[in-house]
C-alpha cells in the first residue's frame, strides 16, 4: 500500500508538471484535486469498499424485515341465453362474457431472527471501519495534492527564475564585450561576466 501511495504521489506530480509546462499556470487547486480523485487508486478502492459496506447493511436489514407478497387471480364468466322473437324464427343464442379479479395480499415475518440481527450489527461495524478508511484516504489525498501542487509551483518558479538569471548574465556578458571593444572597461570585466554566465548555465 505504501508503494502504491508513493506511486500515486509521483503520478500527481508528473501531471502537474505537464500542465504547468504547457502554460496552464492558472490551474486551480480544486481542479487538480478533482483530477486526483478520479485517478488515485487508493482513494477509489476506499470509496468502493465504503459503498459495498452500505449495500451490505441493506442486505442484512432485509433478513429481519417482513416479506410481503401480492397475488392476482383472474376469472372469466360466460353465459348463453336463447330467445325467440318473433315466433316462427329459430331461436338465436346470445353470448355474454365477463371478467373478475381477486387480489390476495399476504405478509410474514419471523418472530425473532437472531442471525439476522447479528448480521446487522456486523454490517454496521463494517460501515464504521470503511468510513474511517474512506475519510483517511480522502485526507491523505488532500494532503498529497496540496503538497504536490506547491512543490510543482515552487519548482516551476525556480525554473523561471533560473531562465531569467541566465538571460540577465548573458546581457551583462554582451555588454561587457561591447564596452571592452570601445575601450570603456578592461578585458577582465569580460572574463568576469563570461564566468558568471557559464556558472549560471552549469547550475541550471
Amino acid at each position: 500500500e505504501e508503494k502504491l501511495m508513493k506511486k500515486n504521489r509521483m503520478t500527481l506530480i508528473g501531471c502537474l508538471t505537464v500542465l504547468l509546462s504547457q502554460g496552464v499556470y492558472s490551474t486551480d487547486l480544486l481542479h487538480v484535486y478533482k483530477q486526483a480523485m478520479s485517478n488515485d487508486q487508493t482513494f477509489a478502492q476506499a470509496h468502493a469498499n465504503w459503498l459495498s459496506a452500505k449495500t451490505g447493511l441493506l442486505q442484512a436489514q432485509s433478513t429481519v424485515l417482513p416479506s410481503v407478497s401480492l397475488t392476482t387471480t383472474t376469472f372469466e364468466h360466460k353465459s348463453v341465453d336463447n330467445y325467440n322473437s318473433p315466433p316462427a324464427v329459430p331461436p338465436t343464442p346470445a353470448h355474454e362474457r365477463g371478467w373478475s379479479w381477486a387480489y390476495t395480499l399476504s405478509a410474514s415475518a419471523p418472530v425473532f431472527n437472531a442471525a439476522g440481527w447479528v448480521g446487522i450489527s456486523a454490517a454496521k461495524d463494517s460501515i464504521k471501519a470503511a468510513t474511517a478508511t474512506y475519510l483517511a484516504a480522502a485526507q491523505t489525498l488532500i494532503s498529497d495534492t496540496v503538497s504536490a501542487y506547491l512543490t510543482v509551483l515552487k519548482d516551476y518558479d525556480n525554473i523561471r527564475f533560473t531562465e531569467a538569471s541566465k538571460r540577465a548574465f548573458y546581457r551583462q556578458m554582451v555588454t561587457a564585450e561591447q564596452k571592452f571593444k570601445v575601450g570603456l572597461q578592461a578585458k577582465t570585466a569580460v572574463y568576469d561576466a563570461t564566468a558568471q554566465y557559464d556558472n549560471q548555465v552549469a547550475a541550471a
